[in-house]
């Protein structure tokens, strides 16, 4: 395995002192355990999940530099969107 091909979401429940909960969403690489990308949310939503993909592409993509941003902008990555 390299670093890139697999990345995976991580979601923490944090409770805090008043009993109320707080999550805490990443976006890890696998192989090198960077995080790509992260938020807190005080509600579990699947739209929070998906905001963070987004935003770990982009961070990939600039990572790898523009020349190769095309493997994160595909047609059916998009539409995942």
């Amino acid at each position: 395995m390299k670093s890139n091909e697999v990345w995976h979401i991580d979601t923490t429940v944090i409770r805090l002192i008043d009993g109320s909960r707080a999550y805490l969403h990443a976006v890890i690489d696998n192989f090198s355990r960077r995080i790509l990308s992260w938020t807190a949310s005080a509600t579990f939503d699947p739209a929070t999940t998906a905001e963070i993909l987004l935003t770990g592409s982009k961070v990939y993509a600039k990572l790898k530099g523009p020349e190769s941003s095309s493997d994160v902008t595909s047609v059916r990555w998009l539409s995942c969107a």
